[in-house]
């Protein structure tokens, strides 16, 4: 006998309604709020934010042991009170059990992952196909002690899971293809940020310094955001933005749906502030300039990694390979990596270089009695792009005149500026202007690999 556990999602329920229409706070907002809890890694911790929180997608948080993977995740999760469960390890099939858990809450969030019981990778493999997961389990009834399969189903949620480099544990290719790798920053640089905090807190008296932000402003913006699916998104000039997609591989067609889904997200957060279109189907909301400007900005560098499946880490290997005339040794890289401000150990390095040489953009040779000498490939080369953002604003409003008339002129507002407020610095900036304004974490109009 199969008893079928009917499953109402009832985190779907729109909120919208309730919200302050008045209140509308900028992604700088939110940077100042990390500011408050996390030392430096912007670029990680917002594109965690974007992508996870606000786009709903799945994220994988990469790094070195002790590089802040698991703290920036929970720091991010602050944002959303109670809505965040934990998915712990525990014996097989213990996870369906934790189904009431998962229906209480929006997101999930994997901390040891090579610790899960293997029915709750499945659910996460479910879960990066975008589907919900169901699963037969048996149970005992408690007063008639017969035994019966139940279905349960657990809607899909958004996750992210944390696994150091070091970890022996490797995520299924099928399953890492539909994630978002998001590295922690793990230079020098970024380990006297940290350094330095905790020594002033070990100094100084503690003050927790929140006047920047309204932090209960915040979340409840967050908790009333329309649910992702209530609205069709509609992106003006996606196709410019093909040419920001390397395509070596064919997992970049998975790749740029990411990038738009961050886009949408992102016009998610502004949604007080975007033109929506009535339709008996679904209601639309158009993406603005700004909104691909900020995604371009908070994604870019990510999308570039993962499309390449080079990593940060992984770039400055074939850096390496590529301005040596000789073929180098795992230790030899590792010496050569720590004179460029990384320090990774050489399991991690070997592992990094194994890769680049599984994908192609590095060779080597395995002489006899001998370590394996590595040297770079022509498989590998620069990837380059230019986003031309007059030619972004003019195919915007072509677009717009010809698939949506009806709102041309009100989404002129949006074409006559070019003003934005950098999610890192908090300065305005004008988009369309060539002049590099303020501290940028990474260029605005050119990114490179």
């Amino acid at each position: 006998m199969v008893e079928k556990d009917v499953v109402e999602d009832k985190l779907k329920i729109d909120n919208s309604d309730k919200a302050n229409l008045d209140y509308k706070p900028t992604l700088y907002d939110i940077n100042q709020y990390f500011d408050t809890l996390i030392v430096g890694d912007d670029l990680s911790r917002m594109a965690l934010f974007t992508n996870w929180i606000l786009a709903e997608r799945p994220v994988f948080m990469s790094g070195p042991r002790s590089s802040g993977k698991t703290f920036i995740t929970d720091h991010v999760a602050s944002l959303l009170n109670e809505n965040c469960f934990t998915l712990s390890k525990g014996s097989d099939k213990s996870g369906w059990y934790q189904a009431e858990g998962f229906l209480k809450c929006t997101h999930v969030k994997v901390v040891e992952y090579n610790k899960l019981p293997a029915d709750m990778l499945e659910t996460l493999k479910d879960w990066g196909e975008g589907k919900n997961s169901t699963y037969d389990v048996t149970v005992e009834n408690p007063i008639t002690k017969r035994k019966y399969v139940r279905k349960y189903t657990l809607p899909l949620r958004p996750f992210t899971i944390c696994l150091a480099d070091e970890n022996d544990t490797v995520i299924p290719v099928e399953l890492r293809s539909r994630i978002t790798e998001v590295r922690t920053d793990s230079s020098v640089d970024q380990n006297i940020k940290v350094l330095t905090w905790q020594a002033n807190l070990a100094m100084k008296p503690t003050i927790l310094d929140n006047g920047k932000i309204n932090l209960t402003d915040i979340k409840t913006h967050l908790s009333t955001l329309p649910p992702l699916d209530k609205f069709e998104y509609k992106h003006p000039a996606a196709d410019i933005f093909l040419n920001s997609i390397p395509t070596l591989f064919t997992d970049c067609r998975r790749e740029f749906p990411k990038y738009l889904y961050n886009t949408y997200g992102i016009a998610r957060f502004h949604w007080k502030e975007r033109i929506i279109l009535k339709r008996d189907k679904k209601d639309i909301i158009l993406i603005t300039p700004q909104d691909m400007w900020l995604n371009h900005i908070i994604f870019g560098k990510t999308l570039i990694d993962s499309s390449m499946k080079c990593n940060s880490v992984e770039k400055e290997i074939v850096s390496i390979l590529k301005s040596q005339t000789d073929e180098l040794t795992v230790n030899m890289i590792q010496k050569k990596l720590r004179e460029r401000g990384l320090n990774i150990n050489s399991k991690t390095v070997k592992k990094h270089v194994e890769n680049l040489a599984d994908i192609g953009y590095a060779s080597k040779t395995n002489p006899i009695g001998q370590n394996s000498l590595y040297f770079a490939s022509e498989f590998f080369h620069e990837f380059n792009f230019d986003i031309d953002w007059e030619k972004v604003y003019q195919k915007c409003r072509e677009t717009v005149e010809k698939y949506y008339p009806d709102a041309s002129s009100q989404y002129e507002t949006h074409l006559q500026s070019s003003f934005i407020v950098h999610p890192f610095t908090g300065e305005k900036i004008d988009i369309l202007s060539k002049k590099k304004t303020g501290q940028q974490t990474i260029e605005e109009t050119d990114i490179k690999l």
